[in-house]
C-alpha cells in the first residue's frame, strides 16, 4: 500500500541519514590529521631529519593525529585550514 511504502521510505531515508554521519567524521578526521602529519613532517624536515616527509604519508601517524585532535579541547587545538566544526 502507499501508506506502507511512505513509512518505509522515511525509515530508509532516517537510516541511510545515520549511516552517513560517520563516514563523514571519518572523512574530516582523516583530512584534520592528514593536515597536521604535513605540518608536523614538514617541520621536521626543516630541523634536518632525514625521513621526517614519509610521516605525512603514515596512516597510523595521521590516525594517531586525528584521534589526538578530535580528543583535544578546542582552546588547545592548533589552528587548522581544515575546520573540525563544519
Amino acid at each position: 500500500s502507499r501508506r506502507l511504502a511512505g513509512v518505509l521510505r522515511a525509515i530508509m531515508d532516517k537510516l541511510v541519514s545515520y549511516l552517513k554521519r560517520p563516514l563523514q567524521v571519518m572523512a574530516r578526521a582523516w583530512a584534520v590529521g592528514y593536515e597536521m602529519a604535513r605540518i608536523i613532517s614538514s617541520v621536521a624536515s626543516s630541523w634536518g631529519h632525514p625521513r621526517a616527509l614519509e610521516w605525512a604519508r603514515s596512516s597510523e601517524f595521521v590516525t594517531y593525529l586525528a584521534i589526538t585532535y578530535m580528543n583535544t579541547p578546542s582552546y588547545y587545538r592548533p589552528r587548522l585550514s581544515i575546520s573540525w566544526a563544519t
